[in-house]
C-alpha cells in the first residue's frame, strides 16, 4: 500500500509541471499590444510561432505541449476572443473584405 501510495506521489510529480502551465481560455486578458500578448503567452509556456493584426484583432498562432493553436485576441480590449478552429478560420472567408476576388459574388466587383 505505502509502495502504491509512492509510485502515485512520483506519477505525479512528473505530471504536475505540465498541469500547472495553464492553456489560455477565452475572456481571459492577454494586453493590447503584441509585445504584451506574447509576453502573457509566454509565461503560460506558449511557444509564439506568428503574430499579426488585422480588423482590431490579433491573430496568433502558438505552440504549448507541442500542439499548434490559434488564438484571437481583441486590440481594443486585450481580450481573448477565440481559440482553436474557430479562431484559425477567422478572416479566411465569407465575408466581404472589399476586395475582387474573382468569384463574381457579394459586391466585390
Amino acid at each position: 500500500m505505502i509502495k502504491r501510495n509512492i509510485l502515485a506521489l512520483g506519477a505525479l510529480a512528473v505530471c504536475l509541471p505540465e498541469l500547472a502551465m495553464a492553456q489560455v481560455q477565452a475572456g481571459d486578458s492577454l494586453g493590447t499590444t503584441s509585445t504584451a500578448i506574447m509576453d502573457g503567452l509566454e509565461a503560460q509556456g506558449y511557444q509564439v510561432n506568428t503574430l499579426a493584426q488585422a480588423s482590431g484583432m490579433f491573430r496568433v498562432e502558438a505552440r504549448i505541449n507541442g500542439v499548434l493553436t490559434t488564438i484571437l485576441v481583441d486590440a481594443n480590449t486585450g481580450l481573448v476572443v477565440q481559440i482553436g478552429a474557430a479562431a484559425a478560420n477567422y478572416g479566411s472567408g465569407g465575408e466581404d473584405d472589399g476586395e475582387d476576388d474573382g468569384s463574381g459574388e457579394g459586391d466585390d466587383d
